[in-house]
């Protein structure tokens, strides 16, 4: 889902300098919303991931239906971090092939398992192309080639016996 230019983000929200409607980002996707940590530089805004505001600010969107994805800090970034994938419930991990080491990986998706948050993918970006093996999974079908007109069906023609004259 890609993201048309940044809005407030949830640590605005969550302090209180702004509504939750102003930090939705808008998407290319008209059915999910998308909220960003943003610069998370400061800890004070990482501490307001594990804060009860922001429990209940998840608790809220899923009570109204909305489909949210939450983009959050790493989760080895502060505690706080793993609390708010707690109180969001799914997580989708995203790592950059040459920048996370696979034992990192392997030891975030136990921890978070350890505390039964659900990891529903592991989605790894930037891999060369070198180091894929088989075909892309993820390419579009080729377009089916046009089909040449056959000859076009004729309705049947009657004659005098098919249709009991005479």
């Amino acid at each position: 889902v890609e993201a048309l230019h940044p809005p407030a983000e949830i640590t605005d929200v969550l302090a209180g300098a702004a509504e939750p409607e102003e930090a939705f980002e808008p998407t290319t996707n008209p059915y999910a919303r998308l909220l960003s940590a943003g610069d998370y530089q400061d800890d004070r805004g990482l501490l307001l991931l594990g804060s009860r505001g922001f429990k209940d600010l998840a608790r809220r969107f899923k009570r109204e239906g909305l489909h949210v994805l939450y983009d959050l800090p790493p989760v080895t970034a502060m505690e706080s971090v793993i609390e708010a994938a707690a109180a969001v419930g799914n997580v989708l991990l995203v790592a950059r092939s040459g920048h996370t080491r696979r034992a990192d990986l392997k030891a975030t998706t136990e921890s978070l398992a350890a505390r039964d948050i659900a990891v529903r993918a592991v989605l790894v970006t930037g891999v060369p192309e070198r180091l894929l093996a088989g075909k892309p999974i993820f390419r579009t079908a080729p377009q089916p080639k046009p089909r040449r007109d056959r000859k076009k069906a004729r309705p049947p023609v009657l004659v005098g016996d098919d249709l009991g004259i005479g």
